[in-house]
């Protein structure tokens, strides 16, 4: 059983599908992106891994879009309304 605090999304090993879509859609290596996942941050970046490893244990398309025009804002919200249907 887990405790209060723990996660269960497995954090220890990040999905190397998931990091290179991300990479990719924001023009990063995957290196660089690895690196910024794995400090487990709880932002953004967390949350879309998160989706995306989720959707990848569904048998789901792990795809982001590309159009980089999207303000940070409305990404919150689609990921706000997003994680609320998982609930």
């Amino acid at each position: 059983m887990l405790s209060q605090w723990e996660s269960i999304y497995q954090t220890k090993e990040l999905d190397d599908e998931c990091v290179t879509e991300m990479a990719v859609s924001v023009g990063k290596s995957r290196k660089a992106m690895h690196s910024i996942l794995s400090d487990w941050s709880y932002d953004y970046n967390t949350a879309t891994y998160l989706l995306l490893w989720k959707r990848k244990q569904l048998s789901k398309s792990v795809r982001l879009m590309r159009d980089q025009s999207v303000s940070n804002d409305v990404r919150w919200r689609v990921l706000r309304a997003v994680l609320n249907n998982f609930e």
